[in-house]
């Protein structure tokens, strides 16, 4: 019965799709456009810039990326800063919702840095190598429409969607602390803070063997209000100073260390349990990558 309750909280909690800066769809109402900061079947979350007087029951239009619209009817159930929450009537499709996002998400502009090969130049490789690495396309999008994952290459326009090596190594990071029976929530946060690192600091990520992350223990203090909030800023939306400050400390507790033979024994000689702090063995992800994209 556990094992049951456990799916259906994950089934919900896949069903809604955060929109990053640019990629957002649009909530038409009357003369009002807003752009929509997340959805479900159930509702939205839409941003307004400025005070408006709104009635509690709202009809309006969705337009999606690829121009395809659902007309939408609701109520109003809360606002907090500039977001609005909004009940629907009547339930949305999830398959409309994915079908209409999936090409935004693999086809839009570069979100995370971009990592370069040997050469100074970065080369992109068809998500057919995911395969050879153990990882289905289909969980890729999934993770993607989620907001888990964002791949660093602008689509060149063909007909294949390309990949980073270090999306790769992200990608693989990311199913390898899944499997480890963390949340998706908190693998994707654990690997976006690591692409901020990395961005300051590729050196240590092409050479460091380990990487040790925080316990799942210190992810489950956060409470899940400034989780959301760091999901949004790790995805590039914008959040309070107040909020910012704060979310700045989460981030530098959740932050990875990267660690040599030497550190890796230290930082296990600090824990008592063995499961209050995740080592990585980031040399192996790489190898694994690289064996694929280098054959």
């Amino acid at each position: 019965m556990g094992k049951e309750q456990n799916t259906d909280k994950k089934e919900e909690k896949n069903s809604r799709i955060f929109f990053e800066p640019g990629k957002r769809p649009i909530l038409k109402v009357k003369d009002h456009n807003f752009e929509i900061k997340d959805i479900s079947e159930k509702g939205i979350i839409f941003l307004v810039n400025e005070e408006l007087n709104m009635s509690s029951r709202i009809s309006g239009t969705i337009s999606f990326f690829k121009g395809d619209t659902i007309d939408i009817s609701g109520e109003l159930t809360g606002v907090k800063g500039n977001a609005v929450k909004m009940a629907f009537n009547e339930p949305i499709s999830h398959d409309d919702l994915v079908k209409n996002q999936e090409e935004a998400y693999l086809k839009t502009d570069i979100i995370i840095p971009q990592f370069v090969e040997a050469d100074g130049k970065e080369k992109g490789y068809s998500t057919k190598y995911l395969q050879k690495l153990g990882i289905s396309v289909d969980l890729l999008k999934s993770w993607m429409i989620q907001g888990y994952f964002s791949p660093s290459i602008k689509d060149d326009g063909g007909s294949k969607n390309t990949l980073s090596r270090f999306d790769f190594y992200i990608i693989k990071l990311l199913e390898y602390l899944i499997n480890l029976e963390i949340s998706e929530e908190e693998a994707s946060i654990k690997t976006k803070i690591l692409v901020k690192l990395v961005k300051n600091s590729q050196k240590l990520f092409s050479e460091s063997p380990s990487l040790a992350f925080a316990s799942k223990l210190d992810f489950n203090s956060i409470d899940q209000e400034d989780k959301d909030k760091l999901f949004d800023l790790l995805s590039g939306n914008s959040v309070s100073k107040e909020d910012s400050k704060r979310l700045t400390g989460i981030m530098k507790k959740l932050a990875p260390i990267f660690a040599d033979e030497k550190k890796k024994a230290e930082i296990l000689e600090t824990f008592e349990k063995g499961d209050e702090v995740i080592i990585v063995d980031l040399k192996k992800i790489r190898d694994q990558v690289d064996a694929v994209l280098d054959a």
